[in-house]
């Protein structure tokens, strides 16, 4: 009962999320990878196959946890935003099927390069798929083990081909070929317009998004590109890289500028008005639009500075 509970409350809450993973309260797999499908329901949205780990032997037993799926959905570059995953599975050991086949064996070899090209990749969400394998027509694929896996081209991304190091039996070692069309994405900053050369950047120009994990120079952050100016155009929804923008101006006169004084919980902020443009580190001044009073602040940031001489 007490495995069922977490998942009747998020079925009967109101709020729940748009795909939900239920997982079973026990499962029975064979020898290989326990897979998402193995061990829940999942009712919405279709998700795309994770895989949690190596299956038990026949007799052993292992637990799948709603944390673990979670890890690797995130892996497989899945918001959790819209998913509630559910419940815990207690996964026990069945007899294998003695020559599962290749097609089993490609996804097994699909997970595992993706596996390889999240390490290449930090940060990075990483599927693959095996389009062909050149494993032998009679393989016992129950006794097959992947042991490393290496691009063949060099390349992590798109569609190329790696090599598949694998112990076949209990001492016989062997190196496959594999043609897999993988896909990696990071969180990067991307153009929500088409922008000039020539247009100084601002916050409603760019936004985070899914870019992919292959593209050089992409900024991280939004912070990273506001203020700076195009020195090439930028089509609506490209990432923005370091080469597209040059130093540009972080305060222009007569923008509003969050002025920090003091420090600590002592530190006090108020909006007043720039009097000239500048860059970052720059001293300009500025004046606060109740009392007209002028000073001179440190830019520190697009719309921001310290205070370097008081001003009322």
């Amino acid at each position: 009962m007490k495995r069922l509970l977490p998942i009747l409350l998020a079925l009967a809450s109101p709020a729940a999320a748009a795909t939900t993973v239920a997982l079973k309260p026990e499962s029975r797999v064979a020898s290989g990878y326990v897979a998402l499908s193995d061990v829940a329901d999942v009712r919405g949205e279709s998700l795309p196959q994770v895989w949690l780990g190596r299956a038990p032997a026949k007799g052993e037993t292992r637990e799948v946890t709603a944390e673990q799926v979670r890890l690797e959905l995130r892996k497989a570059g899945v918001s959790l935003r819209a998913v509630t995953v559910c419940g815990e599975c207690l996964v026990r050991g069945a007899d294998a099927d003695p020559r599962p086949g290749l097609d089993g064996f490609r996804e097994i070899a699909g997970r595992a390069i993706a596996e390889a090209a999240r390490k290449a990749l930090p940060g990075a969400a990483v599927t693959a798929q095996v389009l062909e394998l050149d494993a032998p027509a009679d393989a016992n694929f129950a006794r097959v083990e992947i042991t490393a896996v290496k691009p063949a081209d060099a390349w992590w991304l798109g569609e190329a081909r790696f090599r598949i190091f694998v112990n076949v039996g209990d001492s016989d070692s062997a190196v496959w070929v594999a043609r897999a069309s993988v896909r990696g994405t990071r969180r990067g900053v991307v153009a929500r317009r088409a922008m000039r050369a020539g247009h100084r950047v601002v916050s409603t120009d760019v936004a985070i998004a899914d870019v992919s994990a292959g593209e050089a120079g992409v900024f991280a952050e939004e912070m990273d590109v506001i203020g700076r100016v195009m020195a090439s155009d930028v089509a609506e929804n490209a990432a923005i890289v370091a080469e597209a923008l040059r130093a540009g101006p972080l305060v222009l006169r007569g923008d509003e500028v969050v002025v920090t004084s003091g420090g600590g919980r002592a530190a006090a902020r108020r909006t007043v008005v720039a009097m000239e443009e500048g860059r970052a580190g720059d001293v300009i001044r500025v004046k606060n639009p109740d009392s007209k009073k002028e000073f001179r602040i440190r830019v520190t940031g697009p719309g921001a500075g310290d205070a370097v001489e008081e001003g009322k």
